[in-house]
């Protein structure tokens, strides 16, 4: 078995791939791609939990579970970019009259050519029912970039198999 230069086992590469085709789109009236809009997004992260309920009967050892309803979050940093594309972003995104069309959809397809001994994934998901909750802003000095973060409350968070695909 061979060792490092710390005297640690050597590692074995384990399978990779590339995130250079992954797309984050945001739906409403009209498919909106963050590519194209200059969103300038930097992180996107989501929650999504249910609720148990944990019961206890008095004179026995039993538990019994009720499965309740789902619920969840998304949140978004971003820079602070181009006017037009961050005031549309947060109307469509803010107004409860839209939530139904109101979708983000991130699809992690790693582009073949980078990897081609790879198999590739089409995995991701759909965040159904998104608005808008709070808006937060920071600036540092070294930088002066205002950065942006945004909270979302989410309806339900879907499994897609390819790109726009749900897992229904």
């Amino acid at each position: 078995m061979a060792l490092d230069v710390f005297g640690r086992e050597a590692q074995d590469p384990g399978s990779s791939f590339s995130a250079d085709n992954s797309v984050l789109t945001f739906s409403g009236s009209a498919v909106v791609d963050a590519q194209q809009t200059n969103l300038l997004i930097q992180n996107l992260s989501a929650n999504y939990q249910q609720t148990i309920t944990r019961l206890f009967e008095l004179g026995n050892n039993t538990s019994t579970f009720i499965q309740g309803r789902t619920q969840g979050t998304l949140g978004i940093a971003r820079v602070v970019g181009p006017k037009v594309a961050t005031e549309d972003f947060i109307s469509k995104f803010s107004n409860v009259c839209t939530l139904k069309e109101n979708l983000i959809h991130f699809n992690l397809g790693g582009a073949k050519e980078a990897c081609p001994q790879t198999p590739q994934s089409n995995e991701g998901f759909i965040a159904q029912g998104c608005l808008i909750q709070s808006l937060a802003y920071t600036v540092e000095s070294q930088d002066v970039v205002i950065k942006q973060q945004i909270q979302m409350q989410i309806i339900s968070l879907n499994k897609t198999k390819e790109a726009g695909e749900s897992l229904d």
